[in-house]
């Protein structure tokens, strides 16, 4: 290699090296708008209604909440409330008197001859069998319930296998699949209109339609 062509590599070497640093720094300014184009763009060459992948709760909330303030119809499903921060629910509890909201808490007073879904999570995470999880969502409940004193938001028992919590708003439905482990930074998928969203949806209807009032 002589002298020009050692020049020209090493030169064509730092310009590559700094268009990378440059990319890395645009994405990093504009990750989630160009993450969302992105993921939405293979979703429909994919023929499915995926908008989003968020990589934890936390980095989903903003969205979550965007979507709570814009939607007049809201549908929640959580489990045992620890999994995100209850500022989570601030949009939610501010306009409860405004819109239809509805909210599934796990079944914790077992019926008999009923099989415990809660006992049974609380032994898929770990936990040592003394009802620590339902006091978790009991506590939870309680909490939920007294920041929405004004009314607007109601409440009901599901009794069902947990599989995650479920947001279902006018125009986008976010999940964040429960898994055996403890609810940790799992990934939140965000949906638009299509066959998940109809799916989700129903499914939550389903769980309505047999839950019992909470008071």
């Amino acid at each position: 290699m002589n002298s020009t062509n050692a020049y020209d590599f090493v030169f064509n070497v730092i310009a590559s090296l700094i268009a990378a640093c440059l990319f890395a720094a645009a994405i990093q300014i504009f990750s989630t708008k160009w993450k969302r184009a992105a993921v939405t763009t293979v979703g429909v060459l994919q023929g499915t209604d995926l908008r989003m992948v968020f990589e934890s709760p936390e980095e989903a909330k903003g969205s979550i909440q965007r979507a709570f303030k814009r939607s007049q119809n809201v549908s929640v499903l959580v489990g045992r409330g620890k999994e995100i921060h209850s500022d989570y629910y601030d949009s939610l509890i501010e306009r409860a008197a405004f819109i239809d909201s509805r909210v599934l808490f796990p079944e914790t007073e077992v019926a008999p001859r009923s099989f415990d879904w809660v006992a049974a999570r609380e032994v898929e995470m770990g936990y040592s069998g003394s009802g620590q999880l339902s006091k978790e969502i009991q506590t939870f409940y309680e909490s939920f319930r007294s920041r929405s004193k004004i009314g607007g938001i109601t409440f009901r028992r599901y009794d069902a296998p947990y599989i995650g919590w479920i947001f279902v708003t006018d125009q986008s439905l976010f999940f964040a699949p429960a898994t055996a482990r403890q609810f940790k930074d799992t990934k939140v998928f965000e949906f638009g209109h299509g066959q998940v969203f109809d799916m989700f949806d129903r499914y939550f209807n389903l769980l309505w339609e047999d839950s019992r009032d909470s008071d």
